[in-house]
């Protein structure tokens, strides 16, 4: 049994938490509610455009789960996280810059793939560390990522009504970008997977 308390005193779990607070905060706050808006007001995207842009997303993340577990396994946690963080912000840049709808279906590509590598390595590490053992402990890593997905739409929506959509981007990335740092602070934790 792994008590909440033990598991919020390893620096690789609460990380892990923390990218699935942010990812889930792009990926479900930022995606999913004001990028079709701005698609829509600022960059003439049609509703069907903005329909098959959330279709590319699904392939292109589907595409990329049948490698990204691989890459975890064999380069190594951390290298996936960093990986993701990475392309998940040249997605949030790539629509910063947006100047057309093409920029759209480029961002929700790149959305996919980072999601892909975001959400397999951080739920890794809490495998890595903890072996399925923790229910509770579980259910807190999910728990982060739904907060992040609750609170964002919320406040993404409110800097867009006070500021502008861009100021919400930059927001976005500013806040995303944490994640490189946690993630570049993170111990490999693949090798304790194979201790045991």
């Amino acid at each position: 049994r792994i008590l909440l308390k033990d598991a919020l005193k390893s620096y690789p779990f609460l990380a892990a938490m923390s990218v699935s607070f942010l990812a889930n905060w792009v990926l479900f706050g930022m995606r999913n509610t004001i990028l079709p808006l701005f698609a829509e007001e600022k960059l003439g995207a049609s509703n069907s455009t903005i329909g098959l842009g959330f279709t590319v997303a699904a392939i292109v993340q589907g595409i990329a789960l049948v490698y990204v577990g691989k890459i975890a396994d064999f380069r190594g946690r951390k290298f996936a996280l960093m990986l993701g963080s990475f392309v998940i912000l040249s997605g949030i840049a790539t629509v910063i810059v947006s100047s057309n709808w093409w920029y759209y279906f480029l961002a929700m590509a790149l959305f996919g793939i980072g999601g892909a590598f975001e959400s397999t390595s951080a739920s890794s590490v809490v495998g890595d560390l903890f072996g399925g053992k923790g229910g509770r402990v579980i259910a807190l890593f999910q728990m982060a990522g739904d907060f992040g997905l609750i609170i964002s739409p919320v406040l993404l929506g409110w800097l867009v009504d006070a500021h502008s959509y861009r100021t919400a981007f930059i927001a976005t990335a500013a806040v995303f970008s944490l994640t490189l740092l946690l993630s570049a602070k993170m111990p490999e934790t693949r090798k304790l997977n194979q201790q045991n």
